[in-house]
């Protein structure tokens, strides 16, 4: 545990910090700020990879999954569901998951984001076993230049195996002791403590931080608000 570290409300959160064919787990309460930070994130690798947003309760502003996807080289799109020459719509997400880790692994070069993972990833058993698409993009996808971004407002139900191999765990605002509990591992509750709205801590494996504060710059909401459907009427540069 790094004893120095202090809770301030002055660092800015540089996107340099986490690279393509990397995973990167947020979590956050509701109104946390942890949807803007994804919505940064992921438009941002979106420049140079394809970027695909399993979008579950169906609240980015961006276009619907083409076709085409897999000759698409870059773009960021959302799935909410499959429709089929056939007439059948596939809208189960747990299925949608599968797909879209199984076949964005193959083409190499992607960034799948997975909203609210635990809702569809069962939490017990072997995730080789419950989700093999899944397990196998997250243990061998950055071989293929592929990222990952899970985000979940309850850590507590999230498989284990998803934090412990994503290289960044980032985490906003958490209210339950069971949540906190989830996350003891690489946070510690007393800095929960002192966080504040947009406020999030950063714990980076690659280059062995522990733990870093950071908070969002009004671009960076200003952008995620745009991206989530509301921009109210301002128009923000981004920059890194």
């Amino acid at each position: 545990m790094d004893v120095n570290f202090e809770i301030t409300e002055t660092t800015k959160f540089r996107i340099s910090d986490i690279k393509l064919a990397q995973r990167i787990f947020v979590v956050g309460s509701t109104g946390s700020g942890k949807s803007w930070l994804v919505a940064y994130i992921m438009s941002k690798f979106a420049k140079k990879q394809l970027t695909v947003v399993l979008d579950k309760k169906d609240e980015y502003d961006i276009p619907e999954l083409p076709n085409d996807f897999m000759t698409r080289q870059k773009g960021l799109y959302k799935l909410t569901s499959l429709e089929f020459d056939s007439g059948y719509t596939e809208n189960n997400f747990f299925v949608l998951m599968e797909f879209l880790t199984n076949n964005l692994f193959k083409r190499g070069n992607a960034c799948i984001v997975l909203e609210e993972v635990g809702s569809y990833i069962p939490k017990n058993g072997m995730l080789y076993e419950t989700s093999p698409n899944v397990a196998h993009y997250l243990s061998q996808g950055r071989k293929r230049n592929n990222s990952l971004i899970t985000t979940s407002q309850r850590p507590q139900q999230v498989h284990t195996d998803i934090p412990s191999q994503s290289e960044h765990k980032i985490s906003f605002r958490v209210d339950s002791k069971h949540d906190l509990e989830a996350m003891k591992n690489y946070f510690s509750k007393e800095h929960y403590a002192s966080l504040k709205e947009f406020q999030f801590l950063h714990k980076n494996t690659i280059k062995g931080t522990n733990e870093r504060h950071y908070k969002l710059t009004t671009s960076q909401q200003y952008f995620g608000l745009k991206l989530l459907g509301d921009d109210s009427g301002k128009q923000t540069e981004l920059s890194d």
